[in-house]
């Protein structure tokens, strides 16, 4: 009988976690910045106070490169659109490297930590800081609040402008110092400013003074004219 063979279960190797790498490269760098709210100059201005370093891609050499009054010597940096995406992005002018066919290609590194440290500082510039003593309210809390106070303004007292630009009218018209022609020809803006009240307050209450008083008049009793005989 042909004996059965034990399949030996292999563990699975745990995989240590990645370290983050201590440098980044300069250029995405610039995409974060614009990424948490920068503009391209201030975005420039931040990655210049910033530590540099080159690495020669062939050797592997590095190097750290000095900032002096806020340039970072050797290189220049300009900003550039792309013309497809209209997007912005950072170009990189090495003035030793003049020569691509012979020279080595190199790259820009900015530390991680710094990196992180700004946009941290960003981040909690840019976030609105919480009301103290003050928790959020429920939508439904919210609900029930907004209801009520309009059922509240609903009960409440009626207006007491338009009233009180309607009697000042008649006031006027009533002592002579304005007849009805003269308040129908009175422009908005300065019946407003006569009156105190807003201008859609104020003709409306204009309308309503021009109205009853017109129609007053056509109620009055025609008196018949008395002529002498001779």
């Amino acid at each position: 009988m042909a004996r059965a063979v034990k399949q030996h279960k292999t563990k699975p190797t745990k995989q240590t976690p990645r370290q983050p790498s201590p440098w980044l490269l300069v250029k995405d760098t610039y995409r974060q910045l614009r990424k948490s709210g920068l503009e391209p100059h201030e975005a420039v201005q931040l990655l210049t106070s910033m530590p540099w370093k080159k690495r020669y891609v062939n050797s592997n050499g590095e190097k750290i490169l000095p900032v002096v009054d806020g340039q970072i010597q050797g290189i220049e940096l300009s900003i550039e659109i792309d013309t497809v995406t209209a997007a912005d992005y950072l170009e990189i002018h090495d003035r030793e490297y003049f020569h691509p066919s012979q020279d080595e290609p190199v790259e820009f590194y900015n530390p991680t930590a710094n990196v992180e440290r700004e946009l941290k500082q960003l981040r909690s510039s840019t976030a609105a800081p919480p009301t103290p003593g003050k928790k959020p309210t429920p939508k439904k809390k919210r609900r029930k609040a907004r209801s009520a106070s309009a059922k509240t303004r609903r009960r409440g007292p009626k207006a007491k402008i338009l009233p009180r630009v309607a009697g000042a009218m008649k006031t006027d018209i009533a002592e002579g110092k304005l007849s009805l022609d003269e308040l129908e020809a009175i422009s908005d803006k300065t019946l407003a400013d006569r009156y105190s009240a807003k201008r859609e307050r104020a003709t409306a209450a204009r309308q309503s003074v021009v109205d009853e008083l017109k129609n007053n008049y056509q109620q009055l009793p025609t008196i018949p004219t008395i002529t002498d005989k001779k």
